[in-house]
């Protein structure tokens, strides 16, 4: 449940709100960034890195910020800095044609076009050193909509790239770190936890709730390939759920995160995310997803 209690040691995000999580104990003064404006306000030292245009010229990719115009095209177009993820106002632009559109947005940058597989690493990190690892694929539809992300081991050529950029620039962290790879590059990075919240595990929580509060890691388990599956809906269009249905889809799955509407605006240019289904049964996934868009006629 996301709330706005400064008081709550987990920032802007509880997961004791889920049943499975709701016994996680938290040690007195311990903060846990699990927004990225909670993680923005509490790492001072590391908040560099939500300023995608810096994660770009670290690798050395060709980039700029807007008005200074790429060379060739296609490009990346993105906000330096988007707090409210969910690839909020980056598109591809494939000409000058279409660049020339794209020359009035101040606080934005361009990238190269960057292809592959686009994933997500998990990553727990105690003084620099990762302690747990994990990551999921996307299977991207286009204009920044996901049909779906199943967890994986990836190549390590892959992961061993973004360890060696966590060590070089985040040495003396200590906490949950996001990274986004598309091919072999990094094209954001967050100071919070992606999706270990969703595989329902109390152990690997609890553990994740110890390294903020300076305590050893002690979960070994490897965890079993889990999967997420989003419903979208169209942007400008008002969505109501049946309280039955949603309670239908949940009893069958492992997470279950209904979208709260006052946040539509922050969803990317392919569509609004109603929902967002997981489970250890990729099947399940899929009936859930189907009843829900039956029930919303998307």
């Amino acid at each position: 449940m996301f709330h706005a209690d400064k008081t709550n040691p987990f920032q802007f995000y509880d997961p004791r709100s889920l049943a499975c999580y709701s016994d996680l104990v938290v040690p007195e003064g311990v903060t846990i960034p699990t927004t990225d404006e909670a993680a923005w306000n509490h790492f001072e030292k590391h908040r560099w890195i939500y300023l995608k245009l810096n994660v770009a010229l670290s690798q050395e990719i060709r980039c700029a910020p807007i008005g200074f115009d790429p060379d060739d095209y296609p490009v990346f177009v993105k906000p330096i800095c988007n707090l409210l993820g969910m690839g909020v106002g980056a598109r591809k632009v494939s000409n000058y044609e279409e660049y020339k559109g794209c020359q009035n947005l101040s606080g934005y940058f361009w990238m190269e076009h960057l292809e592959g597989e686009h994933l997500s690493h998990d990553f727990v990190l105690r003084q620099g050193e990762p302690v747990f690892y994990s990551c999921f694929r996307g299977h991207s539809v286009g204009k920044g909509v996901f049909d779906s992300w199943e967890s994986l081991n990836p190549e390590n050529n892959v992961k061993t790239y973004v360890q060696n950029w966590l060590e070089k620039y985040l040495g003396d962290y200590t906490g949950c770190v996001n990274v986004e790879t598309l091919g072999s590059k990094i094209i954001e990075c967050h100071l919070r936890s992606g999706d270990l919240d969703k595989f329902g595990n109390f152990d690997l929580m609890q553990n994740i709730t110890n390294i903020y509060a300076g305590k050893t890691w002690n979960f070994k388990d490897e965890l079993a390939p889990f999967f997420l599956y989003p419903v979208w809906g169209e942007h400008g269009k008002k969505y109501i759920l049946d309280q039955a249905v949603i309670q239908q889809v949940r009893q069958n799955l492992d997470f279950c995160q209904i979208e709260d509407p006052t946040t539509y605006y922050a969803n990317p240019a392919g569509g609004v995310r109603i929902a967002l289904l997981g489970s250890y049964d990729q099947k399940k996934c899929r009936e859930g997803r189907k009843v829900l868009e039956e029930h919303l006629k998307l």
